[in-house]
């Protein structure tokens, strides 16, 4: 059993930082001392939305589950990486290895990091692109860390880089440690001109926004700026 981590220090930053902020901002719950036989006083999400109440049912978790001789692993913070590199290094020893989770960032990092082939099959999956590309369509179309574009969602830019041959190799770029900050914004760029529907091979931003603008638009759709393409970029190469 794998579980997250939850920054104890207060003021602490994570890349999951935000995202907690927000959920919080929907549920409201005071800290909570309790034991396996206390019955929590508020609704699951209301305990939940409180980090020391998390930290401290993971902890009590930590132990019912260790007692009964079942390996538990903590991950720094988000558990999903460790998640599937321990299945993956299970997947040695057993016949058989079960990932059970509700989050599609698993399946999303088995595709992009397993070597192995048949570990899964699915009808959603066979779009004909290649498994290294999905960790660079999940992180730049938005997830915990990494923000979304508006209107422009998961499939769209799954639909942009199969019809662009030419963006499926870009994405590599996102996957290879030694690429310099200049390459990975200008494949950002291209694959953000491709994304609203320009020519990424003839068209930059500027060109993209001036021609949308001689037509009828709504503003919140118009193509994100030069320096947010930049620093989403930047943003997804770190997450990939």
């Amino acid at each position: 059993v794998v579980f997250d981590r939850y920054p104890t220090a207060i003021g602490k930053k994570g890349t999951k930082s935000f995202k907690r902020v927000r959920r919080a901002k929907s549920y409201s719950s005071p800290e909570i001392i309790f034991d396996e036989k206390t019955i929590p006083p508020v609704s699951q999400e209301n305990f939940l939305s409180n980090d020391k109440n998390k930290i401290r049912f993971i902890n009590l978790l930590k132990t019912k589950v260790g007692n009964h001789g079942i390996r538990v692993l903590q991950a720094e913070e988000d558990a999903d990486r460790l998640i599937i590199t321990t299945a993956i290094t299970a997947a040695s020893s057993y016949d058989v290895v079960l990932v059970t989770g509700e989050d599609i960032d698993l399946l999303v990092i088995l595709t992009g990091i397993s070597h192995q082939r048949n570990l899964f099959k699915h009808h959603l999956l066979k779009m004909h692109i290649k498994s290294g590309a999905f960790l660079f369509i999940h992180a730049f179309s938005g997830r915990d860390s990494t923000s979304c574009f508006f209107g422009q969602g998961k499939m769209k830019i799954v639909s942009t880089i199969q019809k662009n041959p030419d963006l499926e190799r870009k994405t590599a770029v996102f996957r290879n440690t030694t690429s310099t900050p200049d390459e990975i914004v200008e494949a950002g760029e291209r694959i953000t001109v491709a994304l609203y529907g320009g020519n990424p091979d003839s068209q930059n931003r500027e060109e993209l926004l001036k021609a949308a603008a001689k037509t009828s638009f709504n503003v919140v759709r118009l193509p994100i700026t030069r320096d947010a393409t930049r620093l989403h970029s930047l943003r997804t190469y770190h997450q990939v």
